[in-house]
Formats: C-alpha cells, structure tokens, sequence
C-alpha cells in the first residue's frame, strides 16, 4: 500500500497541472503601435556604441565617466539591489525541491507515583528514564498547480529587471556626466569670453574719455561708455558665478566631495574646455525604425521583464485558490540509550501526505488574485506609457540634431563675417581711416557671436548625449 502511495505521489509531481481558468498572458509589445518611419532620419551613421561618451573624443571627459561609473555611490546601491534579486531568485528555486532536515533529540525525566507507598519506605515511589532519538526528515511540496514554478519565474523576471536597471543607471549615469561636463566646458568659456568683452568696454570708455578731453567727444558717449563698462562687469561675475555653480553639482555624480582640492581641478577644466569648444561631431547614430527600438531601450527591457514578473504574480494568486498537496517522510532510530541511535533494530519510520484546500477565507484569496491581476496589468500600461516615452525622445532628438546642425552652421558664417569685418576695420584703423571705437565695436560684435556660437555648440552636444541615450542600446536582451 505504502509503495503504492509513493508512485501515485511522484507521477502527481511530475505531471505538473495548470490550473482552471488560468490568467492569460499579454504580451507587453502588443500595447502600443509604432510609427512608420521618424519624423527626420539619421543619415548613415554608425550604431550606438556602450560607451557612447568616447565618440565626443575628450580624454578629461572619458576619465571623468569612467570615474564616476566606479565612485558613484547610486550605482552600487544598484548592483547590491541586483544581488538581493538573485538571492530571491536562489529561494524561489529551492522552494520547489524536497526540505531534508535532520534532528537529534535527548532527555531526561523523572516520574512520582503518588498514592502508591512501598510498605517499609517512607518516600514516594519515583522512576527515571531517559529517551534519545535520532531522526532525517523529509517534506516535499507538489507543485500540481504551478503555483512554486510561476514564483519562480516571477524571481527571474524580477532579477532581469534589476539587472537592466542597473544598465540604465550606468548608461544615465554617463549622460548625466556628460551633459553636466559641456555645461561647465560652456560656462568656463564664456567667463572668457566675459573677460574679453570687459576689456573691449574699458577701451572703449578710454577713447570715450580721451575724444571727451580733446573736445573731440560727447559727455553723452562717456556716460553711456561707463554703463557699459558696468555691464560687462556684472556679465563677468555672472560667468563666474555660473561655472562656480555648476562645478560642485558634476564632482558629485563623479563621486567626488566638495571643498578645497576635492572638486575638479583648473588643469582638468581648462583640458575639458579645449577638448569640447574644438570638437567636431560625428555623423549621427542610425536609429532604424521605431519599432527597432522596444528591444534596444535597457529601461523599457526592464519595463518588459516587470510585466512578466506581474503575470507570474498573477499565476501564483490564481494557484492559490487550488489545494496544495505535501509529502513527508522521516527514518530514524530511538531508544534509551545513546549507543541505540546506531542500532537498527530500534529503527522508526513514518510516511504521510498533507492535502489543504481553502474553503471559506472570506474571500481573501479572490481578492488577491483580482489585485495581482491588477498590478499586471499596471505593469502593462507602464510599458506602454514608456515607449510613448521613448518615442517621443528619439523623434525630438533626431528633429533638434537637424535643426541645431543648420542653425550651428548659420551661426558659424555670422561669427566669421564679423570676424572678417573686425579684421578689415582694424586694418583700416592701422592705416589711420578708421577711428579705434570702431575697431571695439566690431571685437564686441564678433565676441557677442562666438558667445552664441558657443551656447548652440553646447546644446548641439547635449542633444547627440540626449539621442544615443534615447537609442539604448549596450545590453543583451535576454
């Protein structure tokens, strides 16, 4: 009978059922429609690369990432989240093999029998005895219903997503830096810049006050040669100020303190100004097709990997309505004495079944199959609502990287006409047809337009970080 039991048992566990009216599965790419084709194309560039940050050709900027992605504590806090899914994925996985444990057990005791006198002994009749047992017990849970197999699943998909958060705070981590480093490269030339445009007013307020004294001027000119004079001073303390502003904020995602020789150094900024202020991009990245982009994006994988965790989730509510069948065992040895634990002859066994099934639980159980139900299908429209997301992004970045190239362009003959109109009017005021004011104000024109040059050559190298991170990339999708 008993060898009869034990077959029907293992042939039950391992003909895993599924239970009726399971919850169906929707796959994630089947919420949202991408378009045809982007708004403006990318040209024939290359494809993102992992480390996209290399393409701006900056060594400081290179190992002021490569600093922050070892420092940062935000990605450790990452990487040990990582960890703690896959020790919930180990646990879910035993959680479906037999439990083996092992006892020993020992005591003592002493028994009074009160009532019961020895004639001739004037003490109570007592006994001792002493009891040992040595056991190895065994419980095993038939997973009939899937309910063990779908939390495990639901521990792999939520160590996936771990995992690819972790990549897209890498990849986030990068950008941020990068952005943050053309800031501050913009900042600390236009305090430069700022300088220059100061030591053209006070020229200027020179040749103002000299015309002035030589009866040759107007008070008017002087007054309005000294408001720019002022002007310029505060513009350069703004310029300061703003680079001094924007310095702390970059040290600290590279994971740097604050304060005296721990921020960045002048030698590192004044690299990183001549690195970026000179460098030429690169053809744009090829963004395919949108569609392309639900298995490139790190964080809409792992938008992909919580929606499986959910329908997992969802599994194990509905197995829970169901019974759940376990199997115990345990062989072992007792006796009164320890050297009897060894003994065959004082062997025990025991062999059981456990069958529980829920049958009034208020409707608790309901309940929490409706709610895990739920949270999937959350976890659904989270997808959704993140690929809009991402759609939106690499279409305006491809759009700005269009716009910004011809204005860029437009913006660099301006500089170099007026640069070429500087030249000519100081060449003219060498040879004495030309008064010195013009000459200053030609040089404030042409630094007014290297200002502007300068700002759209910063946006123009936050858009490209803008588009190869709305690309992703830099991951096997599992």
């Amino acid at each position: 009978m008993d060898k009869h039991f034990l077959l029907v048992a293992l042939l039950a566990a391992g003909c895993q059922s599924v239970p009726p009216g399971a919850v169906e599965a929707v796959e994630p790419t089947t919420m949202v429609t991408p378009a045809a084709a982007w708004t403006e194309t990318s040209g024939s560039g290359a494809p993102v690369i992992e480390a996209f940050w290399t393409a701006f050709q900056s060594p400081t900027l290179d190992a002021w990432v490569a600093e922050g992605l070892t420092a940062s504590p935000t990605l450790a806090i990452a990487a040990r989240r990582v960890e703690a899914a896959a020790a919930s994925l180990e646990a879910a996985a035993g959680a479906d093999l037999p439990k083996v444990q092992a006892s020993l057990n020992s005591s003592r005791s002493r028994l009074n029998f009160v009532g019961f006198p020895i004639p001739g002994s004037s003490g109570v009749l007592t006994t001792q005895s002493s009891s040992h047992a040595l056991s190895l017990g065994v419980s095993w849970e038939l997973d009939l219903w899937g309910r063990l197999a779908s939390a495990e699943r639901g521990a792999a998909a939520s160590l996936d997503a771990q995992s690819l958060d972790l990549v897209a705070a890498r990849q986030s981590l990068a950008a941020q830096i990068a952005k943050a480093s053309f800031a501050l490269a913009e900042a600390h030339a236009a305090k430069a810049f700022a300088s220059e445009a100061f030591d053209v007013a006070q020229d200027l307020l020179r040749d103002a006050e000299r015309r002035l004294a030589n009866g040759t001027g107007k008070s008017e000119d002087t007054l309005s040669a000294e408001a720019a004079v002022a002007a310029a001073r505060a513009n350069r303390t703004a310029a300061a100020r703003r680079e001094g502003l924007l310095a702390p904020p970059l040290a600290l995602l590279m994971g740097r303190s604050a304060g005296r020789g721990a921020s960045l150094q002048p030698a590192e900024l004044d690299a990183l100004t001549r690195e970026l202020t000179d460098t030429r991009l690169g053809p744009a990245p090829a963004a395919g097709l949108p569609a392309d982009l639900l298995a490139r994006r790190p964080d809409l994988a792992a938008l992909e990997a919580r929606v499986r965790a959910a329908q997992a989730g969802a599994e194990v509510a509905r197995a829970a309505l169901f019974p759940a069948i376990s199997l115990t065992g345990n062989v072992g040895t007792s006796g009164s004495e320890l050297k009897q634990l060894v003994d065959g002859d004082f062997q025990v066994w025991s062999l059981g079944a456990n069958i529980l099934a829920p049958i009034f639980n208020g409707g608790q159980l309901r309940a929490a199959e409706d709610r895990a139900v739920a949270d999937r299908d959350a976890a659904l429209f989270a997808f959704a609502q993140g690929a809009l997301v991402a759609f939106t992004e690499v279409d305006t970045a491809l759009t700005n990287e269009s716009l910004l190239t011809k204005q860029l362009a437009e913006l660099g003959t301006w500089r170099n006409k007026l640069a070429e109109s500087e030249a000519l009017v100081a060449r003219k005021n060498s040879r004495g047809s030309a008064p010195a004011a013009a000459v200053l104000i030609a040089r404030s024109a042409r630094i007014n337009a290297d200002v502007a040059r300068l700002a759209t050559h910063r946006e123009s190298l936050t858009n490209r970080i803008d588009l190869y991170l709305a690309l992703g990339g830099g991951f096997q999708a599992n």
